[in-house]
């Protein structure tokens, strides 16, 4: 049995119209919250920070992240296409593995605001006393490792994407917008320096319209670079085609699932240990809610992407659990991924009873598939993952300083049993011209 990709075309295009468009509105926004004339008690003020790129822990830092972690995949996806499709000097293929890593780590750091105070963390800070033989230079071994980061994307795009100049076009302006960041902290810290009064200095908004505006859209240029090759890459091996395609044997997805599970829980293990639990602030992000927040967002793209592609005419109960947890993986990605789940609240307050109330309503959606996939499964392997997957329920209610990590679990679970569910109906046929879970086809 084997499993097929199909992305058409025009659903990628549409992808990212929409993108440019979010990337408009949250950048707008950013200006708006950082205007200096909306009053700091009213809610207006609330609800602006939620879409200022320039702060942490809300709306705007997860759409900044999930936007990279989307190039992310489509840099697995372009694995896949040129291990099919490139038979000549293969093991370069795997620098689109180093693209997905890179792409990964940033989606973290939007998150987790790590860059900002790398280059004093003792890794770094060693690191530079070892090579330079001062330890205060750990800010000179980052921003080393950066170049060489840097160097590496620029010189395997030469070497990949030279026969497709509209990709490389892309991905190079990318580069060059994030790398233009460094240099213009540079010039804020200068200008905070040399300000009258540095203690009352407020970053001017066109300043921070540049470096948000050459961070969002560096991430869409991204995005655009690598679908562009992904879709270049099969037109040139199969004329006509108007969509990404891939096949692979069946038991790749579920080695692919269990890499996406262990992977991670490596990272917030790391995470764990390196950061401890951090406090959320306006400009201190907290890095293990990007793991919670990228599993769930996975759920939202299978779960997706399986509604469009599985006959589903004698499995309507399969179709309304994969609706549910589309709907519930992109919620609980945002609730996660912009804090909202520790949202600092007075007890005994409307804001306290509307958070309860959130928090009760998103764990009655979330028990709803776990009690279908219990009920409706006669596999063993399902009904375990749909019972760990009510460990969401615990997680939402907690007040643990551990309920991300919960959270984290629990996702995890119900992505594996979204994953493996599909074999135990027998809806994914054996011939591989059908389109099979994570297509998109045309009904």
């Amino acid at each position: 049995m084997r499993y097929k990709i199909a992305i058409l075309q025009r659903h990628l295009y549409y992808t990212l119209v929409v993108i440019l468009i979010c990337n408009s509105f949250f950048l707008t926004g950013t200006c708006i919250a950082n205007n200096g004339y909306t009053p700091v008690q009213s809610y207006l003020k609330h609800i602006l920070y939620q879409i200022d790129l320039g702060a942490e822990n809300n709306v705007a830092a997860w759409y900044s992240s999930m936007l990279l972690f989307m190039s992310s995949i489509m840099c697995i996806v372009c694995f896949a296409i040129d291990c099919q499709h490139k038979k000549i000097r293969q093991y370069l293929n795997f620098g689109w593995i180093v693209f997905s890593l890179i792409f990964s780590v940033l989606s973290f750091d939007e998150l987790g605001s790590v860059h900002e105070n790398i280059g004093d963390s003792l890794v770094f800070k060693d690191a530079g006393k070892a090579v330079l033989g001062d330890d205060s230079s750990g800010w000179i071994m980052f921003m080393a490792l950066a170049g060489f980061v840097s160097l590496f994307m620029i010189g395997f795009s030469l070497e990949r994407l030279r026969s497709n100049s509209m990709a490389l076009l892309f991905l190079s302006i990318g580069i060059l917008l994030y790398l233009s960041n460094p240099f213009q902290e540079n010039f804020e810290i200068a200008s905070h320096q040399a300000a009258a009064n540095p203690e009352t200095w407020k970053r001017p908004v066109f300043f921070l319209f540049l470096e948000e505006g050459s961070e969002i859209f560096g991430s869409l240029c991204f995005l655009i670079g690598v679908t562009l090759y992904a879709l270049k890459s099969l037109n040139s091996s199969q004329r006509g085609l108007r969509s990404i395609e891939i096949e692979f044997e069946s038991s790749k997805i579920f080695r692919f699932t269990l890499l996406v599970i262990i992977i991670p829980s490596v990272g917030l293990l790391l995470t764990e240990f390196i950061f401890g639990n951090v406090i959320a602030q306006s400009q201190v992000g907290v890095p293990k809610n990007w793991f919670p927040s990228m599993i769930a967002f996975l759920i939202f793209l299978y779960s997706l992407n399986t509604i469009t592609s599985l006959d589903l005419r004698h499995h309507k109960h399969f179709k309304t659990i994969l609706l549910i947890t589309s709907v519930l993986g992109v919620g609980l990605s945002l609730f996660y991924g912009s804090n909202l789940y520790a949202y600092p609240v007075q007890p005994s307050t409307t804001a306290a009873l509307m958070k309860n109330m959130l928090s009760g309503f998103i764990s009655v959606i979330s028990f709803i598939p776990s009690v279908l996939l219990f009920i409706w499964s006669k596999n063993a392997e399902v009904k375990v993952g749909a019972f760990l997957w009510s460990l969401i329920c615990i997680a939402l209610f907690s007040s643990s300083a551990f309920a991300a990590e919960m959270a984290f679990v629990a996702l995890c679970c119900l992505l594996y049993t979204l994953t493996i569910y599909p074999s135990s109906l027998n809806v994914i046929a054996p011939d591989p011209t059908t389109a099979l879970p994570l297509a998109l086809k045309e009904v």
